[in-house]
């Protein structure tokens, strides 16, 4: 289905440019664009973070609808030996091509190989996903890379990367402040994000060229800011490849984990909330 609404889409801008071109020839010219992509290759992601920070989850949420992938194998299609894990995913809609790469901050010998190994991946990926374990502030080892990468391979290549702060559900005051019937963050949780937002956007802004656009803060585990993540990291994939994301994106729904009465309240009065917010 997506497949097909790309190609119309991108038909329809064709003839609106070149309307002296005959039915014939644009039958012709879309037969070759459906042929094309059908065959081009899956989306290809690195995921950077230290283990635990939520990398599969992540994955998982954002291409199997939360599920885990049904399989995951080894994909040898790299030349030169990297330190981490290349595995082709199959999400319900698709595969992916994903790498998994180990974040900073373990040692300064093993920060040293995972910078050879980024600058060897990330030239090669469509997007890349840098996870971060909410509310951590050991940020520095990320602005280190970020500078030598840009100093080594210019700012396109950082410019690819989102900045993904998991498990927001763990923000103070804790997880026993989630609003579970909601699934959504408490007030005081709310600020909490905001802050370490700003915080985050502070320790970035002088390494990427713009913060608030590469930082987005979620939570895999409950699902929540999902949506975001996905239009963020579309963003920030090259314009000939962003549609691949969409084609394979199977986004795990926050609403599963929300009260059900809570959800038919909301339908029964959709008509009353509406008027409620348009007066404010």
């Amino acid at each position: 289905m997506f497949e097909k609404l790309q190609l119309q889409k991108i038909m329809t801008a064709l003839k609106l440019q070149n309307p002296h071109i005959s039915e014939a020839q644009w039958a012709e010219t879309e037969a070759r664009l459906a042929e094309r992509i059908k065959n081009v290759s899956p989306p290809t992601i690195a995921l950077i973070g230290l283990a635990g920070v939520g990398k599969s989850s992540t994955i998982n949420a954002l291409f199997n609808a939360g599920a885990k992938v049904s399989h995951h194998e080894p994909c040898t299609r790299v030349a030169q030996p990297i330190v981490g894990d290349l595995y082709e995913y199959t999400g319900r809609k698709g595969n992916i091509i994903v790498y998994d790469m180990p974040g900073l901050g373990e040692n300064l010998m093993a920060d040293e190989t995972h910078y050879e190994t980024y600058s060897k991946v990330l030239p090669n990926v469509d997007v890349a996903i840098w996870v971060i374990d909410a509310p951590s502030r050991v940020i520095s080892p990320i602005e280190v890379a970020l500078r030598r990468l840009r100093a080594e391979n210019g700012n396109a290549l950082v410019d690819k990367i989102v900045f993904a702060a998991n498990k927001i559900d763990r923000i103070d005051p804790g997880e026993e402040a989630w609003i579970r019937q909601a699934n959504v963050p408490s007030k005081q949780q709310q600020r909490t994000i905001g802050l370490y937002e700003r915080f985050l956007r502070d320790a970035l802004k002088n390494e990427v060229s713009s913060a608030e656009d590469s930082i987005v803060c979620y939570s895999a585990k409950r699902r929540y800011n999902l949506e975001l993540l996905l239009e963020k990291v579309g963003m920030h994939a090259p314009d000939d490849r962003a549609w691949l994301l969409g084609r394979v994106a199977d986004v795990a729904d926050f609403r599963e984990f929300v009260d059900p009465r809570l959800l038919g309240w909301i339908e029964a009065n959709r008509d009353q909330l509406s008027q409620f917010n348009g007066r404010r």
